[in-house]
């Protein structure tokens, strides 16, 4: 079939399938090997019996990483009389005592809630392993009145160990549920978050890099992430702060009032809050590819290229960093006039690029408008350059430093709105963002 979701539900049955087709071999294999060794002979009554079960329910579970491994072996065993209905269910609950080693070991390297839901995990298993030994008759009694009720047969050894297995967690739920509130107080104060230095990633880490859906998130929240540490970069960078990118000021009277030189080195910004969480995010990328399908894959890469266009427009950002203190504070009317105007075309898509990053349904078509816009300050700013050069009203050295800080406006610019393309607008992935004027007229018109 060529549908995915059909494609999805026939994996999910076919390994069903093979799961029950296991546990038939599995059984038939018992019953072969029943004749020369019968494993029933090693059975141990009692509690000594209860306990040595359940530490070999326990390292099956460990060993192999799987409950439902550990459980399929049982359900076989006991299906051949190979072992004894006690010391089955001894094993069960070694199983699910054992299976809280693989909440362990994931949360190894895993983020506070990652911790938190482990340790829950435990507890949970734990208490109610605890709960099955000291009450391992009375429960064995309730799974055979219960049985009897339901028409299990007395000898049926198999479903009446999963009939075990059930009210085992059942009582698990009704025990720890008027303690929910209090585990969550627990656990939040036994792990608390700690506070992360902005060039460290929150959201990738190897626990997930195996899970395609899960690291595909977190790589593009990561890059939203690195894209906000840029966004100081690149406001202080021409004299604004943050916030007024974020408020709803208006554009030219903000840039008007910023009459002060914000204090920032922007290489020394970029070492602190770019360079490091950038080389994070590449090697978890380079990680996760390998477990991706091809539209993941393709869709990772255009994350990629946004986390490039975003370091990019940092470093371009230093490069006109000194001429923006220089002339937006100049004598020279003329000279300062364009470099506040400079200012508020990079003030403008700063804004443009955030609010859309803020908008659950996003239209591409304000980023085509932006280009088109983007297009035409690019094609009239030589000719301002060149006018004011003919009316002798700036120096040749100040139209060298404007014509090539233009330049570096522009690219800062279309590496931002690029960047937010490729974030954002996963299904125009094989497309470039290209459109001319008469198409931003249509698309204005249709909009209006």
């Amino acid at each position: 079939t060529k549908s995915k979701s059909s494609r999805g539900i026939g994996d999910i049955l076919l390994g069903l399938g093979l799961l029950f087709l296991g546990i038939s071999d599995m059984k038939d294999g018992f019953d072969a090997i029943k004749e020369n060794i019968n494993l029933s002979q090693y059975a141990i009554g009692g509690f000594l019996g209860l306990i040595v079960y359940i530490f070999i329910g326990i390292v099956a579970t460990v060993v192999m990483q799987s409950s439902a491994a550990t459980m399929a072996i049982v359900i076989a065993a006991i299906a051949s009389h190979q072992i004894t209905y006690e010391n089955a269910i001894a094993l069960a609950i070694g199983a699910n005592i054992g299976t809280t080693i693989t909440a362990i070991l994931g949360a190894l390297t895993s983020n506070e809630n990652g911790k938190r839901l482990a340790l829950a995990h435990v507890i949970f298993n734990a208490q109610t392993g605890l709960i099955a030994i000291i009450f391992f008759y009375p429960i064995i009694y309730l799974v055979d009145y219960i049985a009897e009720l339901i028409q299990i047969a007395q000898n049926d050894y198999a479903l009446k160990l999963a009939l075990f297995h059930t009210i085992f967690n059942v009582i698990g739920v009704i025990v720890m549920l008027p303690f929910v509130t209090v585990l969550i107080n627990f656990l939040n104060r036994k792990f608390t978050k700690t506070k992360t230095q902005a060039d460290q990633p929150i959201y990738i880490n190897k626990a997930i890099v195996k899970i395609p859906n899960a690291a595909l998130s977190a790589f593009l929240k990561e890059t939203e992430r690195l894209l906000e540490n840029a966004y100081m970069i690149l406001a202080h960078g021409i004299n604004i702060h943050r916030v007024d990118i974020y408020s709803n000021k208006p554009i030219e009277k903000t840039i008007e009032a910023s009459n002060n030189k914000l204090p920032i080195d922007i290489n020394e910004a970029y070492q602190e809050n770019i360079k490091s969480l950038y080389g994070e995010i590449i090697s978890f990328g380079t990680l996760a590819q390998d477990f991706m399908n091809e539209s993941d894959k393709k869709y990772l890469f255009r994350i990629t290229m946004a986390n490039r266009r975003i370091v990019q427009a940092v470093k371009d950002i230093g490069m006109i960093r000194e001429n923006i203190d220089t002339y937006t504070y100049h004598q020279n009317s003329f000279i300062k006039a364009e470099y506040n105007f400079l200012r508020t075309i990079l003030f403008s898509v700063y804004r443009e690029v955030y609010l859309l990053k803020k908008e659950e349904n996003r239209d591409i078509s304000r980023l085509q408008m932006l280009k088109v816009s983007l297009s035409e300050f690019d094609a009239a700013a030589s000719q301002r350059v060149i006018k004011l050069i003919k009316e002798e009203l700036i120096t040749n050295k100040m139209a060298t430093s404007l014509m090539n800080d233009t330049n570096y406006v522009y690219d800062i610019c279309e590496n931002l709105i690029t960047a937010a393309e490729f974030l954002w607008f996963r299904e125009h992935a094989e497309k470039e963002l290209t459109i001319d004027k008469s198409d931003a007229n249509g698309i204005a018109q249709s909009k209006g």
